[in-house]
């Protein structure tokens, strides 16, 4: 009689282990960074794809990581480049701004929900070839290795990621107005 009852808490425990594999828990929920990145490789397939005329870009500069810093800032300042912000989303208050998905967040890009054909500069092998002393050699290096390089900023989305703005470029300078984007019948189209 112990051995049954032995062997029915070894089966018992065997079925408890098996049935809390965390691998198989279809309910887990996506973080904001994990969404951000997710609708952010969206947004370039959609605007890069065989259907665009921005189908030819193969390479884009990985944008900044932290925080809101945008490589427009260059040329516009924080508060502007925030003014064009809640100009494009057409924001009534601060708390309207903080809310935007992109603001805060980091952003990771996942290459593998990138399109074939689509791949990310990092900014540190990028900003290799900016420093004094690079020589033109190195800069054509670089070009022939990654052609039809792109530029982009940091997407922001709307907290529902139907809208988007993010400026896209085939210049680095990024001084343009951010495009805006909407998300319609599921795809990314230019507002």
């Amino acid at each position: 009689m112990k051995t049954v009852i032995n062997l029915l808490f070894v089966l018992f425990g065997l079925i408890f282990f098996i049935g809390c594999d965390d691998d198989k828990n279809t309910n887990k929920v996506k973080t904001t960074s994990e969404l951000y990145s997710e609708h952010t490789a969206k947004l370039l397939n959609d605007i890069t794809d065989e259907n665009s005329s921005y189908s030819y870009c193969q390479n884009i500069v990985e944008p900044p990581k932290k925080g809101n810093t945008f490589d427009a800032q260059e040329f516009l300042s924080e508060k502007e480049f925030k003014q064009v912000i809640f100009e494009k989303f057409s924001l009534k208050n601060e708390r309207e701004y903080e809310n935007l998905i992109g603001i805060k967040e980091d952003l990771i890009i996942d290459e593998k929900l990138l399109r074939d054909g689509l791949s990310i500069v990092s900014r540190k092998e990028f900003d290799t070839i900016r420093r004094y002393g690079t020589t033109e050699k190195t800069r054509e290096d670089f070009y022939e290795k990654y052609p039809d390089l792109f530029f982009m900023s940091k997407p922001i989305f709307n907290k529902d990621y139907k809208v988007a703005i993010l400026d896209f470029g085939i210049g680095g300078c990024l001084v343009t107005n951010p495009f805006v984007f909407r998300l319609i019948d599921g795809r990314w189209e230019f507002d």
